[in-house]
């Protein structure tokens, strides 16, 4: 049996499919074949039920993407599994062919796929990764509830990408990561995220890694945590591919980050990761992690999910405090030490 998925857009939303894809793998002759979009080939690459990524840019017209959609219905897939819920991703899985197409029914496209679900109700309540777990048994694939696979990094692109950017392969360090592309709703103070760092330098002695996306916004939030740790940080704001953050996560001794996709990388490499939670329904798409703090108060009495506060004040995560995060990171570092990561993620062992 030979499946195709069609992956999702966005890092964090990727990696709460992986245990779906695991589970398809599994029902599978051979690994599970994958379109996406380039930029997230990387993260795909980690996933060991995975063999051919085809990357390519799914937002371009369709006929401009036949070379490659014409070389995927050669392969006559049996299953092609449509995660996204947009009419384009269906559209690229009907040009496919496939004896079976499954997707959940949205935007009028159930006459593209032969299995449209409705979205069960009670979903809305439950983590995102189940509603693709849920999807691929549907299509009479197997239906388990699984961790995230555990990856593996080559030991020598770790240490050359450390040593790229000024790190020692046997250096402690932490990273913090202020940004959130989903809005202000969802970053914590990047001042704050600095005292925090200061405090861990002078409790650990550890160094301060900071990083983010290239857009404009999360450069100049990284700038600001460096610029308050003068000599302590290394801002790589912007200057990092996918395939780089992954390794110096990897290679790290603690993450703290906003909700964000580097929140949920940190679960799939397994990092400790505190993160600072406001509008975010953290039931629906929390990390995916066993070591994993998330550190909120009580000043909002309800999840709003918005980008922007409704309020205009922020007060969900403004109310945290430094002394809050500090708390569940040395929680968290205590447990951490009787939690050995797998071998083949990170540097330290």
């Amino acid at each position: 049996m030979k499946v195709l998925v069609v992956g999702l857009n966005w890092v964090g939303d990727v990696i709460m499919s992986f245990s779906a894809i695991a589970n398809a793998a599994i029902g599978s002759t051979e690994k599970v074949d994958v379109i996406t979009r380039p930029h997230l080939a990387p993260l795909y690459k980690l996933h060991p039920g995975i063999g051919n990524i085809c990357a390519m840019d799914t937002k371009r017209p369709f006929w401009r993407l036949l070379p490659e959609i014409l070389r995927l219905r050669r392969r006559a897939y049996d299953i092609i599994v449509v995660f996204p819920h947009s009419f384009r991703s269906a559209l690229h899985a009907f040009l496919c062919g496939g004896s079976m197409r499954a997707g959940y029914a949205s935007e009028g496209r159930s006459a593209l796929l032969t299995l449209a679900l409705p979205i069960p109700a009670r979903f809305e309540k439950q983590h995102e990764s189940s509603l693709h777990v849920h999807l691929v048994a549907a299509a009479g694939l197997p239906d388990i509830t699984a961790p995230l696979p555990t990856v593996k990094l080559p030991s020598d692109l770790r240490t050359a990408t450390l040593q790229h950017f000024g790190l020692k392969s046997d250096e402690d360090y932490a990273v913090i990561a202020p940004g959130a592309a989903f809005g202000e709703a969802k970053r914590w103070p990047a001042e704050r995220f600095a005292e925090v760092a200061l405090r861990i330098h002078h409790l650990l002695g550890w160094r301060v890694v900071v990083t983010g996306s290239n857009n404009e916004t999360e450069i100049a939030l990284t700038a600001r945590v460096a610029a308050a740790l003068p000599g302590l940080a290394l801002d790589l704001g912007g200057r990092t591919s996918l395939d780089e953050l992954i390794r110096i996560l990897a290679c790290s001794r603690l993450l703290l980050a906003n909700d964000s996709g580097t929140m949920h990388l940190g679960a799939l490499l397994k990092v400790p990761l505190v993160v600072p939670v406001g509008s975010t329904d953290m039931a629906r798409t929390g990390p995916l992690a066993e070591l994993a703090a998330l550190v909120r108060t009580d000043s909002c009495r309800k999840v709003c999910r918005q980008s922007v506060c409704p309020q205009g004040t922020n007060d969900c995560m403004r109310s945290i405090s430094v002394d809050a995060m500090m708390d569940a990171i040395k929680e968290l570092l205590a447990r951490a030490r009787t939690s050995a990561r797998p071998e083949g993620i990170c540097c330290h062992g």
